[in-house]
């Protein structure tokens, strides 16, 4: 059973990714959402990996659906525990782009990642010690999360090693760590 999760999961990721269409007509589609933030809670390795890369190719500039995958139920308690405990690099890579999409010139959902317990604290870690693509989108989440957002950027002050790890990075990360999404999002998937 999860081998067709993780299929249709994969096949979801890909049709979202930088189609505003496709992203809006797999959106409405009845519990969509739902069944992708469920196979993040509860799938395999790989079918974690690829629900969390469709949610993150479903929020990419796309604001009705960034406002559907913020209400929907633990959504985001969901990525920010996969961006902490997923097993596998793609997991928690596209975890941290979903987290930057979807906080991504939308007030509500910024407020919320930056209020998920322990959020901030794993963002700052994944920047620190991670591999390029997500240190990169980890970067990207947290200055969308910061971006007009004063209490945020308070609580960030006060994460252990949060401007340490942000200019370690731009001092030896790679070039695919040092261009993320700072225009408004990365890319998923």
């Amino acid at each position: 059973r999860d081998d067709c999760r993780n299929n249709a999961a994969c096949c979801i990721a890909n049709l979202a990714a930088s189609s505003m269409k496709n992203q809006g007509a797999i959106a409405q589609v009845a519990r969509a959402i739902d069944a992708l933030v469920d196979c993040c809670r509860r799938g395999g390795d790989f079918t974690v990996a690829n629900a969390s890369g469709a949610l993150a190719n479903l929020a990419e500039r796309h604001a009705v659906n960034k406002r559907l995958i913020g209400d929907a139920d633990a959504c985001i308690a969901t990525l920010v525990k996969v961006a902490c405990t997923g097993k596998l690099p793609s997991s928690v890579s596209n975890a941290a782009c979903a987290l930057a999409n979807l906080a991504a010139d939308d007030r509500r959902n910024k407020r919320a990642i930056a209020a998920s317990p322990g959020a901030l604290q794993i963002l700052v870690q994944l920047v620190a010690a991670s591999p390029a693509d997500t240190q990169s989108n980890a970067a990207c989440a947290i200055a969308n999360l910061v971006a007009d957002e004063d209490d945020t950027k308070s609580a960030l002050a006060e994460v252990p090693y949060a401007f340490g790890s942000l200019v370690e990075l731009l001092r030896s990360g790679s070039d695919s760590g040092k261009v993320g999404g700072w225009a408004g999002g990365c890319v998923g998937g």
